[in-house]
């Protein structure tokens, strides 16, 4: 479904998980946990199709 989203262009702004979970759940029917989200985030972010700052103690992500 992350895939599904950065395909959609929701990463051209930066997002926290918090975003991500809102968005997959109101827009997509699809309930995760923060736990569940972050191995796929991992996963994008080493194949190069994220990137991650750190923003308010926070980290965001949005699309390389």
């Amino acid at each position: 479904m992350l895939e599904v989203l950065i395909g959609e262009g929701f990463f051209a702004t930066p997002r926290t998980i918090g975003d991500i979970r809102t968005q997959l759940r109101d827009q997509k029917a699809m309930s995760f946990e923060a736990t569940d989200l972050s191995p796929g985030l991992t996963r994008l972010l080493r194949e190069g199709k994220l990137r991650r700052e750190k923003a308010d103690k926070q980290y965001v992500y949005s699309a390389v």
